[in-house]
Order: C-alpha cells, then structure tokens, then sequence
C-alpha cells in the first residue's frame, strides 16, 4: 500500500513553529490550493481548499525561517487522520461530537515564487535553505510520531 501525497499552492497564513516534548521541531504550515468544477447550471465555479501540513526537524525550523504567507510551495508527504471527541459540541442525543482533522506530514518541502511586492532573502539564504530541505527530504523525522504532536 502507498499512502503519498502532493500539492502546490500558496500559504494561506504565515508558518508556525512548535517544539514536541522531546525538543523536535515542528512548523505547520496552511497550504491553500484551487479545485476548479462545473456546477449542475454549467457555470464553471473555482474553489479553495485548505491543508495542514507539518514539517519536522531542520527542515521545519527552514521552513518557518524563510517561507512567508502568499508563497508557492510545493509539498510532498503522507496523508495521516487525526481523530477525537470533542465535548464542546453534543449531538441530538447528548454525545460528544468525534471529530476528524486531515493533515499531511511533509517529507519534501519545495519553496517557490514569493508574493509579489515582498522582499526576498539573499539568494544565498533561500540557496542555504533549500540545502537544508533537501537533505532533510530523504531522512524525514520519523521518531516523531502522531503521539508526540502537541497539536
């Protein structure tokens, strides 16, 4: 079985980094990307769809050094299931509502063009980062399992 997925888009807000227990970082970062359809009227319609994506170690501390919100990314990762109950919300009968977040565990992480109007890095930075990415893409953390997350 092969669970792999990829998505370009664009970050839809600025990276955040946290640290799991054991000190290993992670960045989130909300990649947006478009789904184009045909509606039942014909009219062609364009939706935006939101992604969660995690990236650990030096690759995620790169990420939320130099990727700024309104930049294309490129990631290629896993599609993992976070589930629990919340008991903020109640069905009809009284139980707690379960929840279910999608989100993909990057093991690639590929920087594209910056919004336009923004100040880039030195080339020599994002030249640096993109080292650290792709050294990281082969040896991606996988000591931090969905365990260890504090999200």
């Amino acid at each position: 079985m092969l669970n792999s997925i990829n998505i370009v888009g664009r970050l839809a807000r600025e990276p955040a980094l946290a640290h799991t227990p054991s000190g290993t970082a992670i960045c989130t970062l909300v990649v947006a990307t478009n789904d184009s359809y045909t509606d039942s009227t014909g009219a062609r319609r364009e939706e935006a769809q939101f992604h969660t994506v995690l990236v650990f170690g030096k690759q995620g501390e790169a990420a939320a050094q130099y990727l700024i919100m309104g930049q294309e990314v490129a990631i290629t990762g896993r599609l993992t299931y976070r589930k629990w109950t919340d008991d903020r919300f109640k069905d009809g009968d009284g139980n707690s509502l379960r929840r279910v977040m999608a989100r993909i565990l990057a093991s690639r992480v590929t920087f594209g063009a910056k919004p336009q109007g923004t100040q880039t890095g030195s080339s020599e930075e994002e030249q640096e980062a993109e080292k650290v990415l792709d050294s990281q893409a082969a040896s991606t953390d996988d000591n931090a399992g969905d365990s260890d997350l504090p999200l």
